[in-house]
């Protein structure tokens, strides 16, 4: 297997803030030639954040391995060039909100009647029909309306403090993308995506978060959910998780959390009865304070088999020594940003990591030769 399995394949992406980006990022990471086009002003995310001015360390995180093309979308000779690209392109991936791509003459229908084969994915806040289908959409509210914040478990509303949504819709256009692909491939014909924020964070909420409204049969036993699992401990000198399932875990975890009596307690003694009150099994662990330093406590955890971690900042993730270890994380050069940390593509294809090298364009970098060359 090549380490660039979309070697080859010519992506365009319209497209501002983070959830088309960072699909068609992905794209690149895997080999893909992705030429993002930009208002003259940029993508806005080039001003969020930390940054060196018109280029930020946000628009780096999602636009590695990108070319740069900077047109107005108002301009004839412009718009005909974005239809020359699109119309050579083996993918068209657009976040723009429903219309907006009609109106330019990008539309799938437009496009695909020139290339047959082209797959177009057309990603949306809350999908082409029903009351909010024009509607902007953003992660904040996104996590809102669909359940996140409550989710959280804390004493009022909470978002995640991540952009959670953007990036799993991200992550399931870049899958929908590749199926697609494959497709073509077989078939000869290309076919529209179509693909909301919304349905893509509901089907990442729902395995988890919405057991209790699964099952309707009303005979079903309703027991705490996953969610109930995720708890936080003390150490004498800082917090820790742990993740036990089976009966000699659990007693391993009351012994090195000096809690002994707790071993052979009916309430927690099988697998079904700590389910049932998991609660009240997480009141009792963080009743006292572990009187060991997390590192003797972690250490005796991984002696038993038990899944644990200190619970690190992002910036102590940095550190930790998996992380180092398997290169995740680099030190690259960027020649605007100067020396810069680097996440390298997650999936492996063959033997050989991808490259953290790939670096986000500068504004227009690209439009040049592009126009000089009259597209691809």
């Amino acid at each position: 297997m090549s380490a660039h399995p979309l070697s080859g394949i010519r992506v365009v992406e319209l497209s501002t803030m983070i959830t088309a980006s960072f699909a068609a990022m992905i794209l690149a990471e895997q080999g893909a030639d992705v030429i993002k086009i930009e208002p003259l002003a940029g993508d806005p995310m080039r001003r969020i954040g930390s940054q060196v001015p018109g280029l930020s360390a946000l628009f780096q995180n999602c636009n590695k391995g990108k070319r740069s093309v900077a047109l107005d979308l108002k301009q004839p000779d412009d718009i005909a060039l974005a239809r020359t690209l699109c119309g050579g392109a083996d993918v068209v991936i657009s976040n723009y909100r429903p219309g907006t791509m009609e109106r330019l003459g990008l539309s799938w229908e437009a496009l695909s009647a020139v290339n047959p084969k082209l797959v177009f994915a057309r990603i949306t806040g809350f999908g082409t029909s029903g009351p909010q289908a024009a509607s902007p959409a953003y992660d904040h509210v996104m996590q809102a309306q669909l359940g996140y914040t409550v989710a959280q478990g804390s004493e009022q509303p909470r978002h995640m403090q991540t952009a959670v949504c953007d990036k799993v819709t991200g992550l399931m256009a870049s899958q929908a993308v590749s199926s697609a692909l494959y497709a073509a491939e077989r078939t000869g014909a290309g076919t529209r995506i179509d693909l909301s924020m919304m349905d893509a964070g509901m089907h990442f909420l729902f395995p988890d978060s919405l057991m209790d409204e699964t099952i309707l049969n009303r005979d079903a036993i309703h027991l705490p959910p996953l969610a109930a699992t995720y708890c936080t401990l003390a150490a004498s000198d800082g917090h820790f998780v742990l993740a036990a399932l089976g009966d000699a875990q659990w007693e391993a975890v009351f012994g090195v959390l000096d809690r002994g009596d707790l071993i052979g307690d009916p309430r927690f003694a099988t697998m079904m009865a700590r389910m049932g009150d998991y609660p009240g099994l997480i009141r009792e662990l963080q009743a006292k304070p572990v009187p060991k330093p997390r590192a003797q406590v972690l250490a005796e955890l991984a002696e038993a088999d038990v899944p644990a971690a200190a619970c690190n900042s992002p910036a102590e993730a940095l550190d930790d020594l998996q992380v180092i270890a398997s290169g995740t994380v680099q030190e690259v050069d960027h020649p605007v940003l100067g020396r810069v940390r680097s996440v390298r593509p997650a999936a492996v294809f063959g033997s050989t990591p991808g490259s953290a090298e790939l670096h986000a364009p500068a504004l227009g970098a690209d439009t040049n030769a592009v126009k000089a060359s009259g597209g691809w």
